[in-house]
């Protein structure tokens, strides 16, 4: 799970949507920041442990990104589009375990719970049979 990545990539910082909440904090080292940078929800982080924050050092902060961007260099700007370029190609790619038809909503629902970690299963109301 999350405990398992973090710890086996190293990580002391992270950055984070809001929805994880105290999940990534919790499995990473102490004295580790996290970083939260998505809030379209307008929902509060949650599960955040108090000890996590006062005897392992951890901390959690906002990350805006419109700022930085605004500071950055043309040349910046550019390298950072190429990286994310790079990354959407190979390591950001999403995984899609099956496609369904609306009528198959059910069994669509219940491929997913069964195996979650297998990737996507995407609803398209417009096929007519599922593969």
């Amino acid at each position: 799970g999350i405990r398992d990545l973090v710890r086996s990539r190293g990580l002391g910082d992270v950055y984070k949507r809001q929805e994880y909440g105290g999940d990534i904090l919790a499995a990473m080292p102490p004295k580790s920041h996290v970083a939260v940078y998505g809030a379209l929800a307008g929902e509060a982080c949650s599960s955040i442990s108090p000890a996590d924050l006062i005897f392992r050092g951890k901390s959690v902060g906002g990350l805006w990104l419109q700022p930085e961007l605004q500071k950055a260099s043309t040349l910046t700007l550019y390298r950072m589009t190429n990286q994310a370029v790079e990354l959407a190609r190979g390591e950001l790619k999403t995984e899609v375990q099956g496609r369904f038809s609306l009528s198959n909503l059910r069994e669509a629902v219940s491929q997913y719970k069964n195996n979650m970690s297998a990737g996507k299963v995407l609803i398209v109301p417009s096929m007519t049979t599922d593969s």
